[in-house]
């Protein structure tokens, strides 16, 4: 048993994140493992104390495209965005710009595609700026902006989630074995 520890080695990383249940602020933690006779693994655990959500995904570091700088995620059915695991550095920012969502900048995150356009979508809609709007022009841009954001989510509208991290510190995981077989995710370092 020892010999086989002596060849595991670990990274632990403490996000803080949104809770895609409940919208509290809460921690997740990312485990880096790398093991001599299995692929290297991230396991990343969430658990709400709040509304008892939990959520733990372990994902080959084959899958992980790698940390980069921009990625270009293609939002449509075929791409099985949703279900993508997502790591965003709190540098990093997220935009879609079919939609008109630009710059959108939230602590650092890791969770599902899907799960971060759900807690963008309230995380604007609690903002004071969204709130406040009274005009019966703003509310119909406002409605419009939603609507839009539903209709990605229910694969009416194609669109491009993207993803820029000066530092490089961020993630979108792919779905191909191979470095460059996914074409719905373009990755630069």
């Amino acid at each position: 048993m020892e010999e086989l520890l002596d060849e595991v080695s670990t990274l632990m990383m403490t996000l803080n994140t949104i809770c895609p249940s409940c919208s509290t602020e809460i921690e997740s933690e990312v485990l880096f493992v790398d093991m001599e006779q299995f692929k290297d693994k991230l396991v990343h655990k969430t658990i709400c104390k709040a509304c008892k959500y939990s959520h733990v995904k372990t994902v080959s570091k084959d899958l992980v495209k790698g940390l980069g700088k921009r990625f270009d995620l293609t939002m449509n059915k075929e791409s099985n965005w949703k279900a993508r695991t997502i790591a965003k550095s709190r540098a990093a920012v997220v935009s879609i710009p079919e939609i008109g969502l630009e710059s959108a900048r939230m602590e650092g995150i890791v969770m599902t595609v899907g799960e971060l356009v759900e807690a963008i979508k309230e995380e604007l809609k609690r903002s004071p700026a969204f709130q406040s709007v009274s005009s019966e022009e703003g509310m119909m841009k406002l409605m419009e902006f939603f609507q839009k954001i539903d209709a990605v989510v229910e694969g009416e509208l194609e669109a491009h989630l993207i993803l820029e991290d000066e530092e490089g510190m961020s993630f979108i995981e792919k779905l191909g074995a191979e470095e460059d077989d996914d074409p719905h995710l373009q990755w630069e370092k």
